[in-house]
């Protein structure tokens, strides 16, 4: 069995709202959901299904660390009410999927749905009622034409969840839907990979940058993908070429042997069926895939006066938003990747947070924890002590390294963006435990973690990823094996 990939991730994170415990609404829907997903990673049921499937570029996003008693199946009560106990009353989930979207092992929606998607859909559920004592299935829901009208159909209540095969970067006009909808545990991620005809000799990303360029000077390059989430993600990756989406594989690689002009397509291939046609090659792009569900809204007030709850939200909301800004505009314009290479540090990208012309906007107005940073003209960074890592050297009194130069970047960006106030600089505290930094997140000690925090790990027996609202991830790292985690900062 060949090894799969797995992606040590570094992301930041916004704490404002903590969900709620509750067997009704969608909450506990999507914990049993990510309950049986934890354990289809940690019994081997996911790698299974990986080779099965024979899929090209299989990832294993940990921004859930695989714990089954932390991602544990809630109790429910059925005269409750809420998604739960609709579909274990009903003995079938509703999931809602774009019809004839195919990419060859990953998925196929048409009549019936199959590939690895679809299988791990069926398997979720399947162990979800296992739990609960029901027997239950899955009813497909295909009378969608777009990805929009599915996540559209969850508002509605026609489907219960998404397909599993979404990117959580992805848009919804300029809405990014990891915002508006609650999205689970990755489930399907993969490692773009892109194919360029043997006879283009194209071989690398390299060499597809390069061809676009000289493209670019006779007339404008056009490239493809398959899918709205790989679309989205190719569109920000080579921003001078004109991007094409397709539906299916079989459209995507005809296209590419039609279409001089059309110099590369990211798409899928069986694992193992050697191609002699077309050249295929990674991007090192990983694009992380969920299935999204109703957001279910309980805020547990962390401030003492109700009254000053809006400005507290709004204000962590704002510096979010400028932070998420600023991770976008640094990776557009190639600052973090510069910032990693003096480090010797290879970058991975993740389409958490897919460019989106007019969707990272700064707040026009300041207030809360925005108004207090660029007030003081600092931006307070908890971080735990580690070893001496080219990412970073908390060894000392002040951190050094290639995430507190991406800070330091960042923090000079968020200021520029309000003229009317000085620079604003970043001032650490060294903690000895991770759940030092976060008590000290808590009582308003500190603005931010620093970013070196495992998305997927935990904070007083809780999954930090459910209490805290994450932002574009910063850095990642490739291993290989298939279990792994992931990095984050987070905001309180």
């Amino acid at each position: 069995m060949m090894p799969q990939a797995c992606v040590l991730a570094a992301v930041f994170a916004f704490g404002v709202a903590r969900a709620t415990s509750t067997s009704g609404g969608d909450e506990a829907f999507a914990r049993a959901y990510e309950a049986a997903l934890v354990d289809l990673v940690l019994d081997g049921t996911m790698e299974t299904l990986v080779t099965k499937n024979d899929v090209m570029g299989f990832v294993q996003v940990m921004d859930c660390a695989p714990d089954g008693e932390i991602y544990s199946y809630p109790s429910v009560d059925l005269s409750a009410g809420g998604t739960l106990a609709e579909v274990l009353e009903r003995g079938y989930a509703r999931v809602g999927a774009r019809r004839g979207f195919t990419s060859s092992g990953w998925a196929d929606y048409n009549d019936p749905p199959k590939g690895m998607a679809p299988d791990v859909e069926k398997e979720v559920f399947r162990r979800i009622g296992l739990h609960y004592g029901r027997n239950l299935t899955v009813r497909y829901n295909l009378n969608f034409s777009s990805t929009d009208a599915v996540i559209a159909a969850l508002d509605d209540n026609v489907v219960d969840a998404s397909a599993c095969n979404y990117g959580i970067g992805s848009f919804s006009g300029n809405v990014r839907r990891a915002t508006t909808y609650r999205y689970s545990c990755c489930t399907t991620s993969e490692d773009v990979y892109m194919a360029s005809s043997v006879s283009s000799g194209i071989t690398s990303k390299s060499d597809l940058e390069l061809r676009i360029s000289q493209t670019n000077l006779k007339g404008q390059a056009k490239v493809g993908a398959v899918g709205t989430s790989a679309f989205q993600v190719i569109q920000q990756l080579f921003l001078t070429a004109v991007v094409v989406q397709y539906t299916t594989d079989v459209e995507a690689i005809a296209a590419l042997a039609n279409d001089i002009s059309l110099l590369a397509v990211a798409a899928f291939k069986p694992a193992s069926k050697p191609d002699t046609t077309n050249n295929w090659y990674s991007i090192n792009f990983v694009i992380p895939r969920t299935s999204f569900f109703r957001k279910e809204i309980l805020l547990k007030n962390k401030v003492a006066n109700i009254s000053k709850v809006t400005e507290w939200q709004t204000g962590n909301q704002a510096l979010a938003s400028v932070y998420n800004a600023a991770l976008v505009w640094t990776a557009t314009l190639g600052l973090r990747s510069d910032i990693y290479s003096r480090y010797n540090i290879s970058l991975l990208g993740i389409g958490d947070c897919v460019t989106k012309e007019g969707s990272y906007t700064v707040p026009s107005g300041t207030s809360g924890t925005l108004k207090q940073v660029l007030d003081s003209h600092k931006l307070r960074i908890g971080v735990m002590r580690t070893e001496s890592l080219p990412l970073i050297d908390s060894t000392g009194d002040s951190p050094v390294g290639a995430l507190p130069d991406v800070e330091r970047s960042i923090a000079t960006w968020i200021s520029r963006q309000y003229s009317s106030f000085l620079p604003v600089s970043t001032q650490y505290t060294l903690y000895d435990t991770s759940d030092e930094v976060f008590d000290a997140l808590g009582d308003g000690s500190i603005d931010v973690t620093t970013a070196f925090m495992f998305a997927g790990g935990f904070y007083s027996n809780e999954a930090r990823r459910r209490n805290f609202f994450p932002s574009c991830y910063t850095t990642a790292t490739f291993m290989i094996g298939f279990a792994c985690t992931s990095k984050c900062i987070y905001l309180g």
